[in-house]
C-alpha cells in the first residue's frame, strides 16, 4: 500500500474534515457527484461481485484497478465541471491518489505540484503529505522530508504534528541520518506523549540507546 501507515489515519481525517467544510461551498450537483465519486473510491473488492452479498451502502468491484480507473473518471470529471470550486479542487487531489494507486507516480506528482500553491492552508498540507508520500513510496526521500518540514513549519496548518514527526523520524532513517530520526522520535515523546505513536518512538529510542551500547 502506497500510503505511509504512519500518517494514515491523520490524512483520512482531515480529508473527512475538509470536504464537509466543502460542503457548504458548491451546489448539491456537484456534492452529489464528488460523493459518488467517494464511494467508488471506498468501494469493496470482491473475489467474485456477482456472488458477493448486495452492497446498498457501497459499490463492489472485482479488482483494485477496475475500483480505481473508475474512482480517477469519476473524479477528473468533476474537477473538469468545477476546476475553481473548492470541490473540484478536493475531486483533483483524489484523482492524483487514485494514478498513484494505478502505479503511475508520475502522474500523481504533476497533479499533486499543481495543487501545492492552494491560499487554503488546510487543503495545501493535505497535498503536501500526499506528495510527501509518493516521494517516500519512490525513493525520493530528501524531497519527502523537505515537504514533511513544510507543513509542519506552516503555522496556519492543523494536520496532526505527531504524524509529520513519525514520518519525518523514518524519513530520516531511510536516509540514514540516525541522529536526526532520533531527534524526531524523542520530540514526538515529549510533545505528544498521550500519541498513538509515541509508543513506536520510544522503541525506537530504546532499540538506538540499547545499540549504542
Amino acid at each position: 500500500m502506497w500510503l505511509i501507515i504512519g500518517g494514515a489515519t491523520a490524512v483520512v481525517v482531515l480529508a473527512v474534515l475538509l470536504w464537509r467544510n466543502f460542503q457548504q461551498s458548491r451546489d448539491m450537483q456537484a456534492q452529489k457527484q464528488f460523493a459518488d465519486a467517494l464511494e467508488t473510491y471506498h468501494g469493496e473488492v470482491v473475489a467474485a461481485p456477482a456472488a458477493a452479498p448486495a452492497q446498498k451502502d457501497r459499490p463492489v468491484f472485482s479488482s483494485e484497478t477496475q475500483k480505481y480507473q473508475q474512482a480517477l473518471a469519476q473524479f477528473e470529471k468533476v474537477y473538469q465541471r468545477y476546476p475553481s470550486h473548492k470541490i473540484g479542487l478536493l475531486a483533483r487531489y483524489y484523482t492524483a491518489l487514485c494514478q498513484q494507486a494505478l502505479n503511475k507516480s508520475d502522474q500523481a506528482i504533476r497533479t499533486l505540484t499543481e495543487l501545492q500553491s492552494s491560499s487554503d492552508p488546510q487543503f495545501r498540507s493535505l497535498v503536501r503529505n500526499a506528495l510527501a508520500d509518493i516521494y517516500r513510496a519512490t525513493g525520493k526521500n530528501e524531497q519527502a522530508l523537505q515537504l514533511y518540514k513544510a507543513i509542519l513549519n506552516d503555522p496556519e496548518s492543523k494536520f496532526p504534528k505527531d504524524a509529520l514527526l513519525l514520518n519525518m523520524a523514518q524519513t530520516a532513517d531511510a536516509l540514514g541520518r540516525h541522529s536526526e530520526a532520533t531527534g524526531y522520535y524523542q520530540r514526538l515523546t515529549r510533545e505528544h506523549a498521550q500519541s498513538v505513536y509515541s509508543v513506536e518512538a520510544r522503541s525506537h529510542i530504546d532499540t538506538t540507546a540499547s545499540t549504542a551500547k
